[in-house]
């Protein structure tokens, strides 16, 4: 597999990064560039789209803070043909739950170039913020301040339990490599696909020299594997015994306020009209207040646990456990320890990883004369 190298400058290896996908750019390769920067305004950082070399203000291709899954903006341009063609750079689990869209009919693959980078894991937003601040004021950069440390209470436990938080082969046109090297020297670019060749070739005309991605990456990625093993181990214990009951289950989600948030983070949530929009879910006073007359008291708003099982029994097959179910509740309410472990497990019943190869079909759409015989019989 043929890869480049990009030398980093002054440790800044978002500016180095980014330098390398403007290539892209000028060279006609890609059309414009959906990536991470910084607000200019803040500590935020947001997807933004770049179109020309200039708009690459305050790149951080490379980052802890994951404020959406950049999924769900793919699928918003690919809506109607864009007429031009966007890369996009994207962690494990963006890039995963993209693959998953394209599946889905979501993201015209045709028009997109899927940039795969990396991934360190992600910081609690407010963690992030109290520590971008004081890294902030002493002049310094936050991304590379933080990159690499081991900070495992400041990490998001959905990112602490992840078992692929490294591009897959096959799922990206071209992938950045970093984990286990050392990024304050060197990335390396590797091309996945014709196109990502195509890419690599252009980078090379540019003057990026052809190099051989360091097997520290590898080793790496295991011994980083097997740490990830022991928490999520832990975690889905967890899980068990949190909603190992109906009673335990209503606990859980006796918070919730039924705002929808978990619905609009979730990149797999992508049907244009929800059933919980629908008409027939907002009852009329009049049917409200039958049942209420019936029970004898109704919660409200009504439907809580309905809604969730509902989600769950949409998205269960295609979760890609980025979490952002659960960034996104008011409540507090850990939906995303609830979703992912009963996802994996409909997941395990299919064989199926979501993400994991394009041309892997999606389970509930495909027909198989034999399957869950253990369930249905023959």
């Amino acid at each position: 597999m043929s890869s480049v190298r990009v030398e980093v400058m002054d440790g800044d290896f978002n500016r180095a990064l980014a330098s390398s996908l403007s290539v892209l750019l000028d060279k006609g390769i890609v059309d414009a560039l959906v990536i991470p920067q910084e607000s200019p305004h803040g500590l935020a950082i947001h997807q933004t789209l770049v179109r020309k070399r200039e708009g690459l203000k305050s790149p951080r291709p490379i980052n802890l803070l994951m404020a959406n899954n950049a999924a769900r903006f793919l699928q918003e341009l690919s809506e109607a043909d864009p007429g031009a063609r966007v890369a996009a750079v994207l962690r494990p689990c963006e890039l995963r739950a993209a693959v998953e869209l394209v599946k889905l009919n979501q993201i015209n693959r045709a028009s997109m170039f899927f940039i795969g980078v990396d991934c360190h894991g992600t910081m609690k937003p407010r963690a992030y913020e109290k520590r971008a601040a004081e890294i902030k004021r002493e002049g310094r950069d936050p991304s590379a301040e933080l990159i690499g440390k081991d900070e495992p209470e400041s990490q998001r436990e959905t990112c602490r339990a992840c078992e692929r938080f490294w591009p897959l082969e096959g799922t990206a046109d071209l992938v950045v490599a970093h984990i286990g090297l050392d990024p304050f020297k060197e990335l390396f670019i590797e091309a996945h696909s014709d196109a990502g060749a195509g890419a690599l070739r252009a980078l090379t005309e540019a003057g990026y020299r052809e190099a051989v991605v360091p097997e520290a990456r590898r080793s790496t990625i295991q011994e980083r594997l097997a740490r990830v093993a022991e928490f999520r181990k832990g975690w889905l214990e967890e899980a068990r015994n949190k909603f190992g009951s109906l009673d335990a289950l209503l606990s859980t989600l006796s918070g919730c306020v039924r705002c929808y948030n978990c619905r609009d983070a979730c990149p797999i949530c992508y049907c244009k009209e929800c059933v919980f929009d629908a008409e027939f879910m907002e009852p009329s006073p009049r049917h409200t207040l039958r049942r209420a007359g019936r029970k004898g008291l109704l919660r409200l708003p009504q439907d809580t646990l309905l809604f969730h099982l509902t989600r769950l029994n949409h998205m269960a097959t295609s979760c890609v456990g980025c979490g952002m179910c659960e960034e996104a509740c008011p409540q507090e309410i850990p939906v995303a320890l609830l979703f992912i472990p009963l996802g994996e497990r409909v997941q395990r019943l299919f064989d199926y990883v979501p993400g994991r190869d394009p041309r892997e079909p999606l389970p509930l759409a495909t027909f198989k004369e034999k399957e869950l015989e253990e369930v249905g019989g023959e």
